[in-house]
Formats: structure tokens, C-alpha cells, sequence
């Protein structure tokens, strides 16, 4: 019997997506600059007089990349995704800025070579399965000068968590519930936390210092912005769950099975909870490492 959960391809999840994951996608970069309070750490070496080179990897729709690009304009951009379906039309962009398909997990061009002083990424979770986190380092890495930065924003999912107005609801909470299943589906794919938790070590083992490991917990006030953004993510996800019933583990807040039909019950019913108050939000971290050499 599959996992639940183990049918869930990323990259295929990722290639199909449409207009409106992009508009999502600007809600997510928003959500961030609200949290952080800045795009890139005040540690990294950017507002200089040197041109730089900037890489935004699996970047999107580009908008951390567009808008760090309109604060410091004197640097070249590269934003780099597995599928162009997001990106900005090329005609439309200062002429510093360009964007090009590159798989995270293909071989990388020689011309991209330890070519940037600045590279980003952000969440990438979803890509790395049972804890396997080295190629992604090794890539990333890869692009990066030595005394190059590597800034990595990514959301902490193992602490991800439904949050309700009035206790007395508790027990019923679809938000909640549907928080178990997501986690469920996690488990069911191999979206481990292990590696994000023990990311700092991996980059100071692969000769790197890191200069931040910042936590954000998730802001109240953006409570519906949470909960607008999450509950758009599981809309993306039912069209990809299995039609027939699988069993779930025996937990508080999961049902005994989930299917597609209940599953897109449950997205609704939570979302409509989110209009009274109901939410889900997560820890962000945001970590930076120098590349020693």
C-alpha cells in the first residue's frame, strides 16, 4: 500500500503551475518582506561601489530579484528556475536583469561557475526528500566566488501549526485538521526537517562560516495573509490526490482517510473558518554563509 502522500511529484507540481501560483507567489514574497523587514541581510556586502553579480535561484516570478534589482541598480541579475511559466517578459526588464531555465538538479553550464558574489534561494523545501540536502548545497555553492554569500530563506514546516479564534472550537477545527493532513502528506513524501534544522552545520562543514540563523515566528497580524497564501498552496494540491480513500496514521485532528473529494472539502471548509479568524502560519529562518577560500 502507497504512503500517503508518495504519489506527490515536486518538480511536476511546480512545472504546471499557472497565473495564478504567480499571484501567490508575490503574496508569499510579500508575507516575507513583511516578516524579515529587508530582502537582503544588512551582513551581506551588496550596497558597495563594486558591480556584483546576483543569482536568485529557483526564483519564480523573479519579485525578491525585481525588487532588490530597484534598490541596487549598479549589479547584474540572474534569476534561475526549472520552468520559464513565471518569469517577466524579457522585453519589459532593466537591462541588467535576465532570467534563464536552469534545473537546480542538472549539471551546471562552466559559464555559471563560481560566477556570482551573491546567491538566494528560497523555499525550496518541497525539492528535498528524506533529509537529502548535499546536492542542493553543492550546487548552490558552486555558483558562489569564494568570499561569495549565500543567503537561504526558507519556511520551517515542522512548525507549522492552525490557529483559532475561540478554544471551544477546537476540537472540530478544520484549519487545524487540515494542518494534520498536510503534515501527514509531508511525512508520506519525505519532506523531513532534519536538514533545514542542521542546515548551518552542513554549510559549515562544506567550508563556509555562517554569519546568520535567524527565526521568525509567524506575525498575528498577518493572520489572513497566512491563511490566504497556505490555503492557495493546498487549492494547488487537489487536482494531485489520489481519487480513492487512503488510510491516514491515527493522530488527533487527522480523519481515518483522505481522498480527493474530501480532501477539497476540507481546503473549503478551512477556508471558510479563515473568513472568522482561523489561520496556519510557520517559523521562518533565514540563514547566510560566507564562502571560505
Amino acid at each position: 500500500m502507497a504512503s500517503v502522500g508518495s504519489e506527490y511529484d515536486a518538480q511536476a507540481y511546480w512545472k504546471e503551475q499557472d497565473f495564478q501560483t504567480s499571484a501567490r507567489l508575490h503574496l508569499q514574497h510579500w508575507i516575507w518582506n513583511y516578516q524579515l523587514g529587508y530582502q537582503v541581510h544588512r551582513l551581506v556586502d551588496i550596497g558597495g561601489t563594486r558591480p556584483l553579480k546576483i543569482a536568485d535561484v529557483a526564483c519564480g516570478n523573479g519579485a525578491w530579484l525585481l525588487e532588490v534589482q530597484r534598490k541596487w541598480p549598479t549589479h547584474e541579475y540572474h534569476g534561475f528556475d526549472l520552468t520559464s511559466s513565471h518569469f517577466p517578459g524579457q522585453p519589459w526588464l532593466p537591462q541588467n536583469t535576465n532570467f534563464s531555465v536552469w534545473d537546480l538538479f542538472a549539471d551546471m553550464p562552466a559559464h555559471m561557475e563560481e560566477a556570482f558574489d551573491i546567491v538566494h534561494i528560497r523555499a525550496i523545501a518541497s525539492a528535498v526528500k528524506n533529509n537529502e540536502v548535499q546536492t542542493i548545497v553543492q550546487k548552490l555553492l558552486g555558483l558562489l566566488k569564494p568570499g561569495g554569500y549565500l543567503q537561504w530563506d526558507e519556511q520551517d514546516s515542522s512548525t507549522l501549526e492552525g490557529r483559532i479564534v475561540s478554544k471551544s472550537t477546537d476540537a472540530k477545527s478544520s484549519m487545524k485538521s487540515l494542518v494534520a493532513v498536510q503534515k501527514a502528506l509531508h511525512a508520506g513524501h519525505g519532506m523531513l526537517w532534519d536538514w533545514l534544522h542542521d542546515l548551518p552545520s552542513t554549510l559549515e562543514q562544506a567550508n563556509c562560516e555562517v554569519v546568520v540563523n535567524d527565526v521568525f515566528n509567524p506575525s498575528p497580524e498577518l493572520s489572513r495573509a497566512w491563511a490566504d497564501n497556505l490555503l492557495t498552496v493546498c487549492m494547488g494540491v487537489i487536482d494531485r490526490m489520489p481519487e480513492r480513500d487512503i488510510p491516514m496514521p491515527e493522530a488527533s485532528d487527522l480523519p481515518e482517510s483522505i481522498s480527493r473529494k474530501s480532501y477539497a472539502k476540507l481546503v473549503q471548509e478551512a477556508a471558510v473558518e479563515s473568513t472568522k479568524g482561523s489561520w496556519m502560519g510557520m517559523n521562518q529562518v533565514v540563514i547566510v554563509a560566507k564562502k571560505l577560500g
